[in-house]
């Protein structure tokens, strides 16, 4: 399992949007399961859109890291599971 940490404003040294850089990942990695961390708008105007275009998951700011954990948690193994 990979696990990237990508800030909109570190690729390709200039400012991507959540979406672009979302669409980025999947484009090069189809199959990636993507956190994606908002600070804009209210869940339902941003985050469901993003589940739309391939989000695994969406959480808003400030958001708890125990629900990071437990999300990356479930995909090990669920990744681990679908290996048996």
């Amino acid at each position: 399992m990979d696990i990237r940490l990508v800030s909109p404003m570190a690729v390709r040294g200039e400012y991507l949007s959540g979406l672009q850089v979302l669409q980025d990942i999947k484009a090069s990695s189809p199959t990636a399961k993507v956190i994606l961390i908002t600070g804009f708008a209210t869940y339902a105007m941003d985050c469901e859109g993003i589940l739309e275009f391939g989000a695994s998951y969406c959480l808003q700011k400030p958001f708890d890291l125990a629900d990071v954990l437990k999300i990356v948690n479930w995909e090990i193994f669920q990744s681990q599971a679908t290996l048996v």
